[in-house]
């Protein structure tokens, strides 16, 4: 191969010839494609987060309004002699947001992303509605955006702990001291882990 050629050979393999400017703003695109990625990597657990806990809020809320509805409930039928609560989400429609009471059962309309149901036991007894009440809240798609499951019965205290997966409690258990607060002293979450008894099952 005589010199000629060589040279040639040598432009080819050589890398194109890039104007300083030019590679300046590829370098800063670079570095700004890395430090985006890296704000994203940060930022996107924090949305995450914040919109679980958003999520859970409003369930805990309805839950409140639940009991609330209840109290009155109960005291309605006082005062016509036959005090009772309601055994169904449905018969306190008049007392809290559509929503709410559309999102009842596996077939409802979540409401920001939760389920809820009546439990159906008080550990193991069947719920005499004329004296207590219980109901669950449990996402209707266990995920990243919705993982705790939430019990509210008649003494107004809310639990709330992560199953691993979205079902009904059907019954409400006894729970033992020790559990830890979750949520202004209205949320505990109980020592040992709730067996789910009813999985949610959505068509």
């Amino acid at each position: 191969m005589g010199d000629e050629q060589v040279r040639l050979a040598e432009t080819l393999d050589a890398e194109p010839y890039e104007p300083p400017k030019a590679r300046k703003r590829r370098l800063v695109a670079v570095l700004l494609g890395v430090m985006g990625l890296l704000v994203v990597s940060v930022a996107a657990p924090m949305a995450i987060k914040s919109i679980r806990k958003a999520n859970e809020t409003h369930a805990v809320s309805a839950l409140r309004q639940y009991a609330e509805a209840q109290m009155a409930t109960r005291r309605q039928q006082h005062n016509l002699g036959s005090p009772t609560y309601a055994d169904r989400l449905a018969s306190l429609q008049d007392l809290l947001p559509m929503e709410i009471v559309a999102a009842h059962g596996p077939e409802g309309t979540p409401y920001h992303g939760y389920l809820f149901r009546e439990c159906r036991t008080f550990a193991g007894a069947p719920i005499d509605w004329s004296q207590d009440y219980a109901l669950c809240a449990t996402p209707a798609s266990y995920g990243l955006l919705r993982r705790q499951t939430f019990l509210i019965a008649t003494n107004g205290c809310i639990f709330g702990w992560d199953l691993g997966q979205s079902g009904f409690v059907d019954d409400y258990p006894e729970f033992t001291e020790g559990g830890w607060v979750v949520d202004d002293d209205t949320v505990r979450q109980p020592p040992l882990p709730l067996p789910v008894q009813t999985p949610l099952q959505r068509k």
